[in-house]
C-alpha cells in the first residue's frame, strides 16, 4: 500500500492468517452464548453485545475501545494510538468495569484517560457487553455496564482436533506490522493452548492539510502546502503471551494459565512541567490552570507540527527552556490463574464455578530528552511508578432447575495500589472487598423477568502526607518532612436491577430495565495527591467522599 494511500486513510491494513485443521464438509451453525449466564444471544433481554473472535482478528490492531466504538450505545476516549477506554452511554473509567473470562482485570487503567487497558485479544472467542442484572453477579460499581473478553486459555471441553494459526499485519499509515500465532491440542487428556502477539507500530503519518489552525496569524503560508510530517510519540508496542493447560470430564473441568503481557507506547499529549501545576494549586487553581495550559499547549502544538517540524521545535525549545521529548509509558503484568467447574446435579445445586487469580501490575511513565537535544536547559523528568498487586477468589453456586435460572455468587479481592514518582502519587493502599450476589431468570405466561441484587463490603486503608505548617504545599523534591496521617474507611452498598420483557410478534419484542447501582469511591478519588503531567492538571483526592448511586431506565 503506497504512501498517498496511507495518509488518505486513518489506518491503511493488511492483516492476513492462515489456520491449519480438518475442513468440514458442511456449514457448521454457530450458538452465540453468553458465558455469564449460560444463555444464548436471542433469549437474553438485557441490552446487550456478543462480539465474535473472528471479527476481532480479521480486523486490524487497535485499542479495546476502538474495536467495540461502533456498536450502538459504546464510543471510545482515544489518547493515541495505544490508548482507547470504552464509554458505554456516557460512562467510562472506574464506572465500566473490565472483566477477562469473568474476573476483574486489575489494572490501573481507571487512575487516567492516558493508561492503556491490560488486555490481550489475541486468539479470543468473543467480547461480551453487558449491563442489567447479570452484569451484577461480577463486578462491583459497575453503573455503565461491564465488558468481558471471553478466550479458551482454560478449556472448558476438550480439543476435539489440534489447531494452529498464524497471523501477519501490516499497517502503512505508522510504519507497522506484527505477527501472533496460537496452538491447541489434547494431549494424554490434557488440553494445551497457547497463544503469542508481537507488534510494533511507529508514529502516526500526519496527512496534508490535516492541521487545523485557530489563529490564521500562526499559519506558516510559506510552508503551507508541505505541511505534514508524524505525530511525536504517538508509537506502541506491545507483546502478549498466554499459556494454558486443563483437565474436563463428566464431574466438569479445572485448569492452569499463565499470562505475560509487556507494552511500550507513546504518549502525544502532555503537560508542560511541574512548576505550573504546583502554582495552579493555589486558591486560583482552576483559572490559572486552564490560562496556562491553553496558551502552553496550543502554542506548542502549532509551532510543533508545521512545515519544518523539526527545526521549529528545536527554536521553541530554545526559547522556553524545553528540549524535545520523549513522552512514554511501559507496562508490565503477569497473571496466574485457577478456573474450574465442579458438577453437583444434587437437586437443588446443579453446579459450582469458582475461580483464584493473583495478578501483578505495574505502569511507568517517563519523560526524556530526545538524543541529541540534551543542551536546552529541561531536565529529563524521574518516572512515575502505578502499581496494582491484586488477589481474588470466588465462587458461583447454580441453583438452577428445569423452570428457573438462579446462581448465587461470592467473591473475596485484596489489592495493593500505589502511585509513587515525580507525578500524582499516592501512599501505598490496601482495599478489600467482600460481595454477595444473586441473579434469578424466569419465564412467565405473559413476560420474562431477570433480577439480579449484590451487597458489598469494601475496607480501604492508607495514609495521607501533610506538610508541615510553614512549609511550601506539595513540595516534594525539596525533601521537607511531612506528617503522615492513616486512616480506614469502611464502605457498604447494595445495588439492584430488574429487567421485563415480553414478544409482541416475530418481529417485534419490548424490554424494560430498572436498576440502581451503588459505585464505592476508588482509592485514587479518595488518595490522590499530585499533578500529572499527561493530564495537564493537578489531581487531589477526598477522604470524606460517599457512595455514587446510578437509577436508570432502559426502554427497548
Amino acid at each position: 500500500m503506497n504512501k498517498f494511500i496511507a495518509r488518505k486513510l486513518p489506518l491503511a491494513a493488511c492483516v492476513m492468517h492462515l489456520s491449519t485443521g480438518a475442513l468440514a464438509g458442511d456449514i457448521e451453525e454457530i450458538i452465540v452464548t453468553s458465558s455469564l449466564i449460560d444463555a444464548t444471544a436471542d433469549s437474553i433481554s438485557n441490552p446487550l453485545h456478543i462480539v465474535d473472535g473472528s471479527a476481532i482478528a480479521n480486523d486490524a490492531t487497535q485499542s479495546l475501545g476502538a474495536s467495540l466504538g461502533d456498536l450502538v450505545g459504546l464510543s471510545t476516549s482515544d489518547y493515541g494510538a495505544a490508548v482507547g477506554q470504552p464509554i458505554i452511554r456516557g460512562m467510562s473509567g472506574s464506572r465500566v468495569k473490565i472483566l477477562n473470562n469473568g474476573v476483574v482485570v486489575r489494572d490501573v487503567s481507571g487512575l487516567g484517560p492516558d493508561h492503556i487497558n491490560d488486555v490481550d485479544m489475541n486468539n479470543i472467542q468473543q467480547i461480551e457487553v453487558v449491563r442489567g442484572p447479570s452484569s451484577l453477579l461480577y463486578s462491583n460499581g459497575s453503573i455503565g455496564g461491564i465488558i468481558n473478553i471471553v478466550d479458551n486459555t482454560i478449556a472448558k471441553q476438550d480439543f476435539e482436533k489440534s489447531e494452529f494459526k498464524l497471523g501477519l499485519e501490516a499497517q502503512s499509515v505508522n510504519d507497522g506490522d506484527g505477527y501472533d500465532l496460537s496452538y491447541q491440542n489434547n494431549i494424554g487428556g490434557l488440553n494445551l493452548s497457547f497463544a503469542h502477539k508481537d507488534s510494533q507500530f511507529d508514529n502516526y503519518d500526519i496527512p496534508e492539510g490535516a492541521i487545523i489552525h485557530e489563529d490564521e496569524d500562526e499559519v506558516d503560508h510559506e510552508h503551507e502546502e508541505e505541511e505534514g510530517g508524524s505525530l511525536s510519540n504517538s508509537d506502541v508496542g506491545f507483546t502478549f503471551t498466554r499459556l494454558g493447560v486443563s483437565k474436563t470430564g463428566d464431574w466438569g473441568f479445572v485448569g492452569l494459565s499463565y499470562t505475560d503481557n509487556e507494552s511500550l507506547y507513546g504518549i502525544p499529549f502532555h503537560g508542560e512541567g511541574h512548576d505550573d501545576h504546583d502554582d495552579d494549586h493555589d486558591d486560583d487553581h482552576d483559572d490559572d490552570h486552564d490560562d496556562d495550559h491553553d496558551d502552553d499547549h496550543d502554542d506548542d502544538h502549532d509551532d510543533d507540527h508545521d512545515d519544518d517540524h523539526d527545526d521549529d521545535h528545536d527554536d521553541h525549545a530554545d526559547e522556553e527552556g524545553h528540549g524535545e521529548e520523549r513522552i512514554f509509558a511501559d507496562t508490565k503484568s503477569e497473571v496466574l490463574n485457577l478456573k474450574g467447574s465442579l458438577n453437583v446435579g444434587n437437586g437443588w445445586l446443579k453446579k459450582v464455578d469458582y475461580h483464584f487469580r493473583d495478578s501483578e501490575y505495574i505502569h511507568t511513565e517517563q519523560h526524556a530528552e530526545e538524543e541529541g537535544h540534551e543542551g536546552h536547559g529541561h531536565n529529563e523528568e524521574g518516572p512515575t511508578t502505578f502499581s496494582n498487586d491484586a488477589t481474588e477468589y470466588g465462587a458461583v453456586f447454580d441453583l438452577s432447575n428445569d423452570t428457573v435460572s438462579q446462581k448465587v455468587a461470592v467473591n473475596f479481592a485484596k489489592e495493593d495500589v500505589s502511585v509513587i514518582g515525580a507525578e500524582s502519587f499516592i501512599n501505598p493502599t490496601q482495599s478489600e472487598e467482600l460481595t454477595l450476589g444473586y441473579y434469578f431468570d424466569k419465564e412467565f405466561d405473559l413476560f420474562h423477568l431477570d433480577f439480579g441484587i449484590r451487597h458489598d463490603q469494601i475496607n480501604r486503608k492508607g495514609s495521607l502526607n501533610h506538610e508541615e505548617e510553614g512549609e511550601e504545599e506539595h513540595d516534594h523534591e525539596e525533601g521537607h518532612e511531612e506528617e503522615l496521617e492513616s486512616f480506614e474507611k469502611d464502605i457498604n452498598s447494595t445495588s439492584f436491577a430488574l429487567s421485563l420483557s415480553t414478544d409482541i410478534s416475530d418481529q417485534l419484542k419490548i424490554n424494560v430495565g430498572l436498576s440502581s447501582v451503588e459505585r464505592a469511591p476508588t482509592a485514587v478519588e479518595l488518595l490522590m495527591d499530585g499533578p500529572h503531567l499527561s493530564t495537564a492538571r493537578y489531581e487531589e483526592g477526598n477522604i470524606n467522599l460517599q457512595s455514587e448511586t446510578s437509577n436508570n431506565i432502559d426502554l427497548s
